[in-house]
């Protein structure tokens, strides 16, 4: 069992690797906008005003971006900055991934190996997630006692030799007087 396991990993991490070309680096929606222009505009300007980020992505595609603009850059908030309603959290775990691309290009913090760090940095939150859930669940397999009978009847359905359907739940006899009794309530209303 353990050599499925450890070739399930291994087959898993390849496909995830070999997606990463797939990755979209990209910050298109008002959403990612408002986690990346964290990143420039506190490493960089040293403040929390988004007016120089937000203009830089409206330029992009002022025809896309009209209901951005009318959002984030033509109203402001009662200190006379920009609003950002995104929480602070993507822009911390994007953080280390656009320091390194900052390290190695050296560039305005706005272009494109910059958001590709973080996109990339997303794909890898995505694959740690999927494996920490693969490993919570074979800890749980593994820490679940179970009966003899159990364990035989989890054996017999793996070689399957006992191909029985298991009884049906308990509760589902008792449904068609639950359905009545709803059925039979007053009803509210106009």
């Amino acid at each position: 069992m353990r050599v499925f396991r450890e070739r399930t990993e291994i087959v898993l991490s390849a496909l995830l690797l070999s997606s990463l070309v797939l990755v979209t680096p990209r910050i298109a929606e008002s959403d990612a906008v408002e986690y990346f222009s964290y990143l420039p505009s506190v490493l960089f300007d040293r403040d929390l005003d988004f007016k120089d980020e937000y203009t830089v992505f409206y330029h992009e595609d002022p025809e896309g971006r009209a209901g951005f603009k009318e959002t984030f850059l033509d109203r402001e908030t009662a200190t006379g900055l920009k609003l950002n309603f995104a929480p602070l959290g993507t822009a911390l775990l994007w953080s280390p991934f656009y320091v390194a691309a900052h390290l190695v290009v050296g560039g305005d913090g706005l272009s494109q190996p910059y958001r590709t760090a973080v996109a990339l940095g997303s794909a890898i939150y995505g694959a740690l997630g999927l494996f920490s859930t693969i490993t919570s669940m074979r800890f749980r397999e593994v820490s679940r006692p179970c009966s003899s009978a159990t364990s035989r009847r989890a054996t017999s359905w793996e070689d399957g030799s006992d191909l029985r359907v298991p009884p049906r739940h308990r509760a589902l006899p008792r449904l068609p007087w639950v359905v009545q009794r709803v059925r039979a309530r007053p009803r509210g209303g106009g």
